[in-house]
């Protein structure tokens, strides 16, 4: 996938911004995609399927933090603001923790060509 990479912002437990004076600031890898984007999804009731199953230009990207792949971070902090390209396994959301509908595992991440 390719996007702009960016370290965003939003809230954690308990209510996950719901109410932003007990809720824990996080910082999180995101990936901001040029376009929506959806992956296959049943949903858990068919009234929540827009919550549940929604497009988003925004991937959560889990960076691993143990060989042979832990040199990622590292090697993100240097590409923030950046076009990138990552790749990786696309997953649906199944905790808040997770902060948008769909997340990234990363397993490589390099600048995008021709953006130097």
């Amino acid at each position: 996938m390719t996007g702009i990479l960016k370290i965003a912002r939003g809230y954690g437990p308990p209510g996950y911004g719901e109410d932003k004076k007990v809720d824990i600031p996080v910082s999180y890898w995101a990936l901001y995609l040029p376009m929506k984007i959806t992956i296959a999804c049943p949903p858990s009731d068919e009234k929540f399927k827009d919550i549940d199953c929604g497009e988003t230009n925004r991937l959560r990207l889990f960076l691993p933090d143990s060989p042979p792949n832990g040199e990622l971070d590292t090697q993100a902090r240097k590409l923030v603001g950046r076009k990138v390209v990552v790749t990786g396994v696309l997953q649906r959301r199944d905790a808040m923790i997770q902060m948008t509908p769909i997340y990234m595992n990363v397993l490589k991440i390099s600048e995008a060509k021709g953006t130097k």
